[in-house]
Formats: C-alpha cells, sequence, structure tokens
C-alpha cells in the first residue's frame, strides 16, 4: 500500500497544477505579478506527459513537438507559467526562473 501512495499523491499534485496553470493562463487578469521564465525548450516532451501524454505530442528522431503548435492552448505556450511547474516532471526541464 505504501508503494502505491507516492504515485496517487504525484498524479494528485500534477493534476491540481494542471488546473492550477489552466487557470492562471485563462485568467491572466487574475494572476497579478508573475515571476520570469528563462532558458529554452529542450524538446524533452516532459510536460506534455504530465498525468497523462497529450494526443498532440509527435516524436521524430528521439526529440518532440506539438502536432498543433500554431493552435496549441494557452497553457502549453506558457509553461512552466512558475518555477513549481518544473518540480512536477519526472525528467529535467531546461527553463528556469531567477528568485
Amino acid at each position: 500500500m505504501k508503494e502505491l501512495l507516492f504515485p496517487v499523491r504525484l498524479k494528485a499534485w500534477q493534476l491540481r497544477g494542471k488546473m492550477r496553470r489552466f487557470l492562471k493562463t485563462t485568467f491572466p487578469s487574475l494572476n497579478g505579478h508573475e515571476p520570469r521564465r528563462y532558458g529554452s525548450c529542450s524538446r524533452c516532451g516532459a510536460c506534455c506527459k504530465i498525468v497523462y501524454r497529450c494526443p498532440f505530442l509527435v516524436e521524430k528522431d528521439g526529440l518532440y513537438g506539438c502536432g498543433i503548435y500554431e493552435r496549441r492552448p494557452q497553457q502549453c505556450r506558457h509553461y512552466p507559467v512558475e518555477s513549481q511547474d518544473i518540480y512536477e516532471l519526472e525528467s529535467g526541464c531546461t527553463y528556469y526562473f531567477l528568485g
């Protein structure tokens, strides 16, 4: 039972993060000041596999991309919204926040 507790808590935390990002990117006027994101995407695809694998995630030559890049949702365009978003990933992210 203990072995199952961690993955369940992780998925619950990730799902909560998905909802937070959706609200923050859909209603930006409610957010106030947002921290600035630095870095660039390494195309690892980890952010597109939080809770479930995005159906538009495309893999080519070991790199991932978006099948609807020009029409992707706001939460995808702005990921990671906050530094805590990076901790939800199962692998490293090359974006970072200062402060």
